[in-house]
């Protein structure tokens, strides 16, 4: 497909598994296409594209063959990360033998991938939401959707016999604790479990896992001439955010003197923990066994569970509940021998600390952004992916792409030569990221030429035809100096490919030029998808 439209969520399944990414299309009766890309260095590469009539699964575009629709999309209920997107009303998966159809009800879909590899710790995170308060069925909650299995069914009866908290319940399950646990977040998660007798808290919990994606709003499209670029970026504002480690604020007087101490303990160790992988946040070597890793947690969180956490101290308790999951996750991940092998890769690459994930998932918000920002570009909302760009420049300041679309929508967006300069300066940025962007090379040449500076418009233009010959808007601007010049080549085109004069439309001011040098967006996402 050459254009799509915005996506209408987007998010990435760190926050948002695709459990509940599946819930959410569902629960609403969505038509169109979830697309998910791989984790990092998963292989193979390629997208899973899939299909949704009114919430239903009916067909899919997988990356590993398989023999049915649901068995193919079981794996993805225990990624644990990986950008992705809804486009509504888009059929991206089409038809052919690398297609698997069928009507899958994601309510069975949902209760099978509990029974196999599972985001136990977006199972531990859910639960946490309801504490110590009992919890019941819901009255008048159809069961009989989930297709549960005979045992499972028998601890339904269990939770049906009488309330009481989770932490009582799992244990109860025929199963096992695991499963019982899995059962009672897949009623929760499907509004069929409920709270008896007390509160619970939000299901969005801090450790970051969301029941819900992202839901960018429709980008309004006023005349943008009348719409200047604010001067403070929300989405600047909120690059900043995710980069920041969020830290308790300064206590309160009046506390004991243990309170003070537990109150700068939490901070302290927050700190220490961002910057430390899972062997480090633990206190074990690098070769130690599971049995060793479990000591070492059981110990770590008697400390830090947060129903320890004393009444007067309930500001921290978010931030205690952040310790509990990181060392969680640790536990989880060094005890179980796939996940252990796929820490250590990444580990090895210089990854495996909630800083380095946290900059990474900002690295991939910001290819998100740039993908929105050239979508408003083409409706013509410059000063909106102006925004969007100032924020990926915050997240990702390295890339070449984002400095370079920046600079182009500013180009359209202000139709004078005052704030050329700094249109200049961010193409120049992006230049001196990558030289070899036939794009930043094109935008260059326009703002030249804005300012007057014709000669060495033109040359800006030979370097991105040089660099890419298919960039026709630049071939033709190079055609048209050697006409004005007698035929004399631009010097920037002397040693370059060979100019093919074969356009003759005007540029179209809202699509960027095609780009030669490869950045950060191109990279993640490969351009168009077909």
């Amino acid at each position: 497909m050459s254009e799509l439209p915005a996506p209408m969520a987007q998010g990435d399944l760190a926050k948002t598994p695709f459990a509940h990414a599946l819930l959410y299309c569902h629960q609403r009766e969505l038509t169109g296409t979830l697309v998910v890309w791989p984790e990092r260095n998963e292989s193979p590469p390629g997208q899973e594209r899939i299909r949704f009539e009114k919430g239903a699964l009916v067909a899919a575009r997988l990356t590993q063959r398989a023999g049915a629709l649901d068995r193919g999309l079981l794996p993805l209920f225990a990624r644990a990360s990986g950008p992705y997107a809804f486009y509504a009303d888009v059929d991206l998966v089409g038809s052919g033998d690398a297609v698997r159809s069928g009507r899958v009800d994601p309510m069975v879909l949902l209760a099978a991938s509990l029974r196999g590899p599972s985001r136990d710790d977006v199972v531990e995170s859910v639960l946490a939401g309801f504490g110590d308060v009992p919890v019941r069925m819901k009255p008048g909650a159809d069961l009989r959707r989930f297709e549960l299995l005979p045992k499972e069914s028998a601890f339904v009866e269990v939770i049906r016999a009488a309330p009481a908290s989770v932490r009582e319940l799992a244990p109860q399950c025929e199963l096992g604790e695991t499963i019982g646990k899995r059962l009672l977040y897949l009623f929760a998660v499907t509004k069929s479990l409920e709270a008896y007798g007390g509160s619970v808290a939000s299901t969005s919990s801090s450790s970051g896992t969301s029941l819900r994606p992202s839901m960018p709003s429709a980008p309004a499209a006023p005349p943008t001439s009348e719409r200047p670029p604010a001067a403070a970026s929300s989405a600047a504002a909120r690059a900043r955010r995710m980069l920041e480690l969020e830290l308790p604020p300064e206590p309160p007087a009046g506390l004991s003197a243990d309170h003070l101490a537990f109150w700068r303990d939490v901070t302290r160790v927050l700190r220490e923990i961002d910057r430390q992988s899972y062997f480090e946040m633990l206190g074990i070597p690098k070769d130690a066994g599971a049995d060793a890793v479990r000591k070492a947690y059981f110990g770590l969180v008697k400390k830090w569970h947060p129903d320890r956490v004393p009444a007067e101290l309930a500001t921290l308790k978010p931030f205690v509940e952040r310790i509990f999951h990181q060392l969680t996750s640790a536990q989880d991940a060094l005890c179980d021998e796939k996940k252990r092998g796929n820490y250590m890769r990444v580990l090895s690459d210089g990854g495996g600390t909630p800083e380095s994930e946290r900059k990474l998932g900002a690295v991939l918000q910001a290819a998100m952004d740039h993908q929105k920002a050239e979508v408003l570009i083409r409706r013509r909302d410059f000063a909106g992916a102006i925004e969007l760009m100032r924020g990926a420049i915050v997240m990702s300041p390295e890339d070449a792409d984002a400095h370079a679309t920046l600079g182009w929508a500013m180009f359209q967006l202000d139709p004078g030569v005052e704030r050329a300069s700094e249109m200049l300066a961010s193409v120049d940025t992006a230049l001196t990221l990558n030289p070899k962007s036939d794009r930043a090379h094109f935008y260059r040449a326009m703002i030249l030429r804005r300012l007057g500076r014709e000669s060495d418009a033109v040359a800006a233009f030979g370097q991105a035809a040089a660099l890419n010959p298919k960039n026709l808007d630049a071939v033709r601007e190079v055609r048209l100096a050697q006409m004005r010049g007698g035929g004399k080549m631009p010097d920037a085109q002397k040693s370059g490919a060979a100019v093919r004069p074969d356009a003759t439309k005007r540029p179209d001011a809202t699509k960027p030029a095609t780009q030669g040098g490869a950045g950060l967006f191109s990279k993640i996402f490969g351009g168009k998808k077909d």
